[in-house]
């Protein structure tokens, strides 16, 4: 019984070395001075500079030998102050999340020794400066979301550096510069997020971008032609706020079933709106006032399955299509013709049978995408995964 008893002994002794595997030092100060953005007024920080073991501390997860810090997810509590630079020393970090928190300063240039960062959420702080270098390397990303930051460059490096990209969130920051032609090579691509910025210059060709699903490049500079063929499984697209001419293309009928959303509105779009567009099986919001489209509005219009159509603050020729008017439509169209009736049109009553002011239906565009059983949230609305998906997916 005795080399038994040895036996077990020595196996749950190595268990043990193996639960409390050694973290190196590098990476213990490295969470050290990441509790400096005030560790002590953190909504939760549990474990956090005791004698409990680091793969413990609230927010880390660990490799499966206990020996490296795997994810680092803090989002939604309240970390304030600046990244510190000894963030690089994590390098086994596939996940980090620091969203919606309090973080200032640029990203310290030590990012780009993360090479194993395949998820990264900065959304919703303070950030600011240029991407180029903090980022460079990471070839591995899949996911980042840096919205509602003050980034000012990088779009281009980070759009040519990063491969296997899926979502790319960097609405609502400063960014300048041009979308890059490599931008057309990243099939993997789903959610592409780029309103709110200064972007210029065209668009390149999108319809290579097979697993693409949202797309917005609203409130920006960019110029050129709407970038048409669409991507085969792209449901959203926001171009609105920018200086998009020509005009409104033509649905052709590959991939013109998944479009959910289609909102143009405030460009330099010319011509007339295509009948096809009336006919999109899964097309729920279409906007395109406040454009520069002129002739009739098609005929088709009038029994429309679209919910909300607005192609008010045009040129449309009077008189509208009658059937319109019409409160049996369960869709809701705006529409004028002549851009001197603006005045009348923005009424959201009942209908007077007046060609320059048009509203039917009562129906609010969301309450219709909450109940229409068409309509996938995933196609409009892109979350954020979890740590957990990051790093169980590497």
């Amino acid at each position: 019984m005795k080399p038994l008893s040895s036996i077990i002994l020595l196996l749950l002794l190595l268990e043990t070395l193996v639960v409390n595997g050694d973290i190196p030092e590098e990476e213990y100060q490295a969470l050290r001075d990441l509790f400096s953005t005030h560790g002590e007024s953190w909504l939760l920080n549990s474990g956090w500079l005791t004698d409990t073991h680091v793969c413990y501390w609230h927010g880390i997860r660990c490799t499966q030998d206990w020996t490296h810090v795997k994810s680092i997810f803090l989002a939604n509590n309240n970390l304030s102050g600046s990244i510190p630079s000894s963030i690089g020393a994590l390098s086994f970090l596939t996940g980090l999340d620091f969203s919606n928190s309090h973080l200032h300063g640029t990203l310290p240039s030590s990012f780009s020794s993360l090479a194993n960062l395949a998820g990264l959420g900065l959304r919703f702080n303070q950030l600011e400066g240029d991407l180029s270098k903090p980022l460079r390397g990471l070839t591995k990303l899949k996911w980042v979301h840096l919205d509602f930051n003050r980034f000012t460059h990088g779009i281009e490096d980070l759009l040519k550096g990063c491969k296997e990209l899926r979502v790319l969130g960097l609405t609502d920051n400063g960014m300048s510069g041009t979308l890059p032609r490599e931008l057309s090579k990243l099939t993997t691509l789903q959610n592409l997020g780029l309103g709110g910025n200064q972007l210029s210059g065209i668009v390149p060709a999108l319809s290579s971008l097979t697993s693409l699903v949202s797309l917005d490049l609203s409130s920006n500079q960019l110029v050129g032609l709407v970038p048409w063929p669409l991507p085969p499984l792209l449901g959203e697209l926001l171009l609105f706020d920018n200086g998009f001419s020509g005009t409104v293309p033509t649905p052709t009928k590959t991939g013109r079933d998944s479009l959910v959303i289609f909102d143009a509105h405030s460009n330099a779009l010319s011509g007339s709106v295509p009948k096809m567009l009336a006919s999109l099986p899964n097309l729920v919001i279409l906007h395109l006032q406040e454009n520069a489209l002129s002739q009739e509005l098609p005929v088709e219009f009038e029994n429309t399955s679209v919910c909300c159509v607005d192609v008010t603050h045009n040129y449309l020729m009077c008189p509208l299509p009658l059937g319109l008017y019409s409160s049996s439509s369960h869709s809701r169209v705006q529409a004028s013709c002549g851009w001197w009736q603006l005045e009348s049109i923005s009424s959201r009553s009942a209908p007077t049978h007046h060609p320059g002011n048009l509203v039917c239906n009562s129906n609010e565009p969301d309450e219709f995408l909450q109940s229409h059983s068409r309509v996938q949230p995933s196609v409009y609305f892109d979350p954020v995964p979890h740590i957990d998906q990051v790093t169980q997916s590497r």
